[in-house]
């Protein structure tokens, strides 16, 4: 992760545990994608190297 973020990175998970994140429309991409990230908590690389398959169950609205 790049520098100036690193120390919002576990701040940022620790949220997303504690927050019960609700969606206000129909439209549940955002919830996906968080629940998709949360995945990766425990790769601490600089980036992210994916495959089809982890694009693949992305909303892609």
């Amino acid at each position: 992760m790049l520098v100036p973020y690193r120390q919002q990175r576990s701040l940022l998970f620790q949220c997303l545990d504690v927050l019960p994140l609700q969606s206000s429309s129909e439209d549940r991409s955002v919830l996906i994608s968080l629940a998709w990230l949360q995945g990766f908590r425990n790769a601490h690389r600089e980036y992210l190297l994916l495959s089809e398959n982890d694009l693949a169950h992305l909303p892609s609205d």
